[in-house]
């Protein structure tokens, strides 16, 4: 099950479908898909703002914003009935 978290999460920042030039973009994405996997959207992105002296509330209401919707989607697959 992690594994499979873990490929979705890369996929959504390396599309299989695009071809990009640099090997080091791919690992720039794939580091920041399993960092967000690891912290957390929320925690992730704003220990990057802080390394950058970025303080925006509102980007950090987004932050929060994007890691509550995760946690519903999270709680609403844990209470679906499976296939049998």
């Amino acid at each position: 099950q992690v594994n499979k978290a873990v490929n979705r999460s890369v996929a959504r920042y390396v599309p299989k479908h695009k071809h990009l030039s640099s090997s080091e973009c791919i690992f720039i994405r794939i580091a920041i898909a399993v960092a967000v996997h690891n912290f957390g959207f929320e925690k992730y992105w704003k220990r990057i703002c802080e390394k950058l002296c970025i303080h925006d509330d509102k980007l950090f209401s987004f932050f929060r914003f994007v890691t509550e919707a995760h946690e519903k989607n999270r709680a609403r697959q844990r209470t679906m009935k499976t296939k049998s």
